[in-house]
């Protein structure tokens, strides 16, 4: 239950933040030009894809950025204004306040995400209709051979996929922002995020220490009709973003238990 408060008020601050409506106002154009973009592609075949792995690419950034951000400016602030130190007085486990702040960050990463889903698949809707051409109308079409095929499947999973990525920089930030201001832990996070795809890229095997993100991006799936995203896949990668993110909260509620409030 105090999760959930916390939770709650952590929500009700990050929707009174300009900032948050103004991520969203940013993925929703960003949607929006990448159906421009495709208009004038010279490949007809390269239009839906690109208007399909855009839209992926901006609600994961876009919720990356607000989760990481918010979650980061919210513990640290809390702790270093000893908001934190009333809470911390009551006898409740401190665990709390931590699973409080992941809960109400990933809230918000899911109304922004939400938010540009809805736009994406509205616009790629549009394009199927219309074929990227306004001067003449398409029907549907339902063939993986046929060029403006819709993936809708794939593309949601693809969705979730990139919210299960957000939800484990969510949970590194918040462990990070106990320690480090808001700046290096907004650093510190992207640098995971770089060098944990950068590995991966290279054929490098990553350690236990930082999270297999690659294995969240499924853009082959959305480029190649016959490659497809298996239910044991999709869940496995859920698998490995709850066990990561249970990791970072078990940590984090450790650190939080010895650490003295200024």
């Amino acid at each position: 239950m105090v999760s959930l408060a916390v939770a709650r008020l952590s929500i009700a601050n990050s929707i009174r933040e300009p900032m948050t409506w103004l991520v969203i106002a940013i993925g929703v154009v960003l949607v929006g030009l990448s159906y421009l973009f495709g208009m004038f592609s010279f490949e007809d075949s390269s239009r839906m894809r690109l208007l399909i792995t855009a839209g992926v690419a901006t609600s994961m950034l876009c919720g990356m950025f607000i989760g990481v951000v918010g979650v980061g400016q919210s513990v640290h602030d809390e702790l270093t204004t000893r908001t934190a130190v009333t809470l911390f007085a009551k006898p409740i486990a401190r665990h709390s306040f931590l699973i409080g702040k992941i809960i109400g960050a990933l809230s918000i990463v899911a109304l922004v995400s939400g938010v540009i889903i809805v736009a994406h698949l509205a616009i790629m809707a549009l394009a199927q209709h219309s074929g990227f051409d306004h001067g003449h109308h398409h029907h549907g079409h339902h063939d993986p051979s046929q060029v403006g095929f819709v993936p809708w499947g794939r593309t949601l999973a693809a969705h979730a996929l990139a919210f299960a990525s957000t939800s484990i920089l969510v949970c590194i930030a918040a462990v990070l922002a106990l320690r480090l201001p808001l700046a290096l832990t907004t650093m510190a996070t992207l640098a995971v995020f770089i060098v944990a795809n950068l590995l991966a890229a290279l054929g490098v095997g990553t350690s236990v220490l930082l999270p297999g993100l690659h294995i969240f991006h499924v853009d082959d799936s959305l480029h190649f009709y016959d490659v497809s995203i298996t239910t044991p896949y999709f869940l496995l990668c859920l698998l490995h973003a709850v066990l990561y993110g249970g990791a970072c909260v078990i940590i984090g509620s450790a650190m939080l238990r010895n650490q003295d409030i200024p």
